[in-house]
């Protein structure tokens, strides 16, 4: 679905800026472990993907919750609307569609575990007051500076579904010197074009459901002394939302 390539290609952003971060880090050993188009089924209000096919009853639940504070809304030199938050940062793609604030999620993985299954339950909804014209992304022009002319996408901004249509985006399981790290992306803002409604989640919530196994390499191999391997999980503590998971991790 059209709406679902914000979250697709924020997700792919999300992933290099974290490779290039941890590569500016001294990491010589990122790479991706598993990627996946993630399909996401709704049940009631819990947004559910299946990474692995559980095949034990040993799951245990890592959960991360995420607040985002009132909207901040401004205007662009053409009138629209421009609508940010401060915990999250506009996605300027795909050019043409609305302009919207995403929340990067980077959620360590304990020691010998791997993902089964991602829930995200976004908390009640609050509707803006007012309606809105949202901004379209821009259109990204030549290098020699040149504008390029933009309007808004008809097939998003005549549409009777709210965009994004998921308030999540992709999963991908990376692993950076042998820390295995969930990437995702969050949408707090969700836009209904045809009534011109933003609709608001103060709070979202990302359940990990964690299986024994995973493709953990042994810390050991790529970490010769324990200074090397304290710098590895010092960088790691700075990039991922629950550092403190970073002790699951034994020399």
């Amino acid at each position: 679905m059209k709406t679902n390539m914000l979250s697709k290609r924020c997700n792919k952003i999300i992933g290099v800026f974290l490779a290039i971060l941890l590569a500016a880090s001294n990491c010589a050993y990122a790479s991706v472990m598993k990627e996946t188009m993630t399909k996401w089924e709704k049940v009631n209000d819990t947004f559910r993907t299946e990474i692995k096919k559980i095949t034990t009853e040993k799951v245990t639940g890592l959960s991360q919750t995420y607040s985002f504070s009132s909207p901040v809304v401004s205007k662009s030199e053409g009138g629209r609307d421009i609508i940010n938050i401060p915990e999250a940062t506009l996605s300027f793609l795909p050019p043409n569609e609305p302009l919207m604030p995403f929340k990067s999620v980077n959620i360590l993985i304990p020691y010998g575990f791997e993902v089964a299954e991602v829930e995200v339950i976004p908390g009640p909804a609050t509707l803006l007051k007012g309606d809105y014209s949202i901004e379209p992304a821009p259109t990204l022009g030549p290098a020699n500076g040149t504008p390029v002319p933009f309007s808004p996408d008809p097939r998003i901004y005549d549409s009777d579904n709210v965009y994004p249509f998921e308030p999540v985006g992709d999963v991908s399981v990376q692993n950076f010197k042998g820390f295995n790290i969930a990437v995702t992306s969050l949408y707090p803002l969700a836009y209904h074009p045809k009534s011109k409604k933003v609709y608001y989640y103060p709070d979202m919530q990302v359940k990990l459901n964690l299986v024994p196994g995973g493709e953990a390499l042994p810390l050991s191999a790529l970490h010769s002394t324990e200074a090397k391997f304290t710098e590895a999980r010092e960088n790691v503590s700075s990039l991922v939302d629950n550092p403190e998971v970073t002790d699951t991790y034994g020399k």
